[in-house]
C-alpha cells in the first residue's frame, strides 16, 4: 500500500518528535516519495519499512469491537449513543495538506448539537499503568493527545472520546504462547475484559491554542522542508541509515569531533545498555554523524579501497578514529 501524501494525524506526533517509532525525517521521506515516487533513489535515500508488529495487529483486529464497547458504556446523553461516519477522511479547511481518518463520529440529533469523536485504542495493562491516567480525564500518552488534537482540529469537532482497552497481559507474550489472532472472537474478549473492568474512556476537548502551534508546526515542516525537498534535522542514527544508506569515502574531522569520537569511546567501556550515560552516548552518536553528514567544510579524501564501502574517519594527522558502513558506527580501538 503506498503512503498517503498529507500529514496526518498518525504523523503528527512524529513531526513534533513525541513519536515512539518514526522521526520527522521518517515522515519526510515517506511525504516526498509520494509527492515524487522515485524521490529517495534519486537522492541515495532509503525508506524505512514499518512492519506490522504484534500491537498493530491486535489493535487492527479489536477496532470494530472497541466502537460496540463505546456505544453501551458511555456516558454521553443518550441522543449521542450510535457512532456513525466511522473510517470518514477530512482534510483541513484551509490547509489541505492535513488530513485525517476518524475511528467515528457520534450520531447527532440536530445540527445544533455538538460533533464529538470516538477514538479506540488497544494497550497492555503494562503500558497503561505507565503512561494513562485517570478515567474520564483528558490524561491520555502525549503522542494519543496529538493524534486527537489533530482530529480535532481537521474535523472542527468540539471533542474526542478516548476508549481504551486493556489487555491484562501483553499482546507479544499472547503470541509467544501460541495464540493466534484469527481464533480470537475479539467481540467476547472485549466484553470479558470489559467485565474484569479494564475497559475506559477519557474525554478530550478542543485545544484552540495547541491547534495554533499544530498549525505553525504543521506549515513550518511542510513549508521548509516537503515544499523545498530539504532534510530535517537529524534525531536519530536511523536517521543517518535512511539518508546515508551506502557511505563512503574517507573523512578528515577537527579536534572537536575527534574528542567526541574520544568520549563515546570512554563510555562504551564503562556502561552496559542502560543509564543516563547511556543516553549520553547514543546523542554523541547521532551528533557525530550528523556532522559527518552536513558539515560543509569536511575534507573529503577520494575513496580508496578501505573506504569504499564505508566513511572512514581520520583526525588531522591521519590516524583512524572511528568508521560507519550505513548500519554500524565503530570507535576504532586505540587512544
Amino acid at each position: 500500500m503506498s503512503q498517503p501524501i498529507n500529514i496526518s494525524a498518525s504523523r503528527g506526533a512524529a513531526i513534533l518528535g513525541l513519536s515512539e517509532y518514526k522521526t520527522p525525517v521518517q515522515i519526510w521521506l515517506e511525504i516526498c516519495e509520494s509527492r515524487h515516487p522515485g524521490f529517495c533513489v534519486e537522492r541515495g535515500y532509503k525508506l524505512s519499512i514499518t512492519e506490522q508488529n504484534a500491537p498493530m495487529r491486535w489493535g487492527s483486529a479489536f477496532e470494530s469491537a472497541i466502537i460496540d464497547l463505546a456505544e453501551n458504556k458511555t456516558d454521553l446523553d443518550p441522543k449521542f449513543e450510535r457512532i456513525q461516519n466511522k473510517e470518514e477522511f477530512f482534510k483541513h479547511k484551509k490547509y489541505d495538506f492535513i488530513t485525517c481518518h476518524v475511528d467515528g463520529i457520534y450520531n447527532r440529533k440536530s445540527g445544533h448539537d455538538p460533533i464529538i469523536l470516538h477514538e479506540g485504542k488497544t494497550t497492555s495493562i503494562f503500558a497503561y499503568r505507565e503512561k494513562w491516567g485517570e478515567p474520564g480525564t483528558d490524561k491520555i500518552p502525549s503522542e494519543y493527545m496529538v493524534q486527537v488534537q489533530h482530529q480535532l482540529l481537521c474535523t472542527g469537532a468540539d471533542k474526542c472520546i478516548v476508549s481504551v482497552l486493556v489487555f491484562p497481559d501483553s499482546v507479544d507474550n499472547f503470541e509467544k504462547m501460541g495464540l493466534k489472532l484469527e481464533n480470537v472472537d475479539t467481540f467476547n474478549w472485549a466484553r470479558v475484559i470489559s467485565q474484569m473492568g479494564y475497559f475506559h474512556q477519557y474525554t478530550v476537548t478542543a485545544d484552540k491554542s495547541l491547534h495554533k502551534k499544530l498549525l505553525k508546526k504543521y506549515s513550518d515542516f511542510w513549508n521548509f522542508y516537503v515544499l523545498t525537498e530539504t532534510e530535517p534535522p537529524i534525531k536519530t542514527d536511523e536517521d543517518i541509515r535512511l539518508l546515508c544508506p551506502e557511505p563512503k569515502g574517507t573523512i578528515i574531522i577537527p579536534e572537536e569531533i575527534e574528542n567526541w569520537i574520544k568520549e563515546y569511546k570512554n563510555i562504551n567501556q564503562e556502561i552496559g545498555a542502560g543509564g543516563n550515560l547511556a543516553k549520553r552516548k547514543e546523542q554523541i552518536k547521532v551528533n557525530i554523524l550528523a556532522y559527518l553528514k552536513s558539515y560543509s567544510g569536511m575534507i573529503k579524501v577520494p575513496v580508496d579501497k578501505e573506504s569504499e564501502k564505508k566513511w572512514v574517519i581520520k583526525n588531522q594527522t591521519g590516524d583512524n578514529c572511528a568508521s560507519f558502513d550505513g548500519k554500524t558506527f565503530r570507535a576504532s580501538k586505540g587512544e
